[in-house]
């Protein structure tokens, strides 16, 4: 699969600016702020449903028509159709949890100073076992391949 950069960009259903929320004031969230762990063992973070982005939007930005879209959305608890940027295959075991340590720019690049988002680091095969290698992590046995 080729990487997408700035000219792959995956179209959203609405405007979202991570640098506004993770990069720079004002708000400055962790990403785990809005990104939850999901399935046993953190193997997948969640995309934010819309009472998550209302915690701080009942305040904030609410004039905004996006805003408005969001907050109705909350209301009828309808989720927002978000494009996911990054996959994994299905015979990739990949844990969140187990990976916290590591910084998220690490595999998914600058995204705090990023409107747009893409996929800037190719986290395939070689880009998993030179960060194992560099981080004495195992890389032998059935540590990052499922049983098929």
């Amino acid at each position: 699969m080729e990487a997408a950069g700035q000219d792959h960009t995956v179209p959203q259903p609405m405007p979202f600016r991570h640098r506004v929320h993770s990069g720079g004031a004002p708000a400055r969230l962790a990403c785990a702020t809005c990104h939850r762990e999901t399935g046993t063992g953190g193997h997948s973070m969640s995309l934010p449903p819309a009472q998550v982005c209302m915690g701080c939007h009942r305040t904030v930005a609410r004039e905004k028509p996006a805003i408005a879209t969001l907050a109705a959305a909350a209301r009828n608890r309808r989720r927002i159709a978000w494009e996911p940027v990054w996959f994994r295959p299905e015979f990739v075991r990949f844990s969140h949890h187990t990976h916290r340590a590591s910084a998220c720019a690490v595999c998914h690049g600058p995204v705090a100073e990023r409107d747009a988002l893409w996929r800037e680091v190719e986290t395939n095969m070689k880009f998993c076992r030179v960060c194992h290698e560099q981080n004495g992590a195992r890389i032998e046995g059935g540590t990052c391949h499922a049983e098929r």
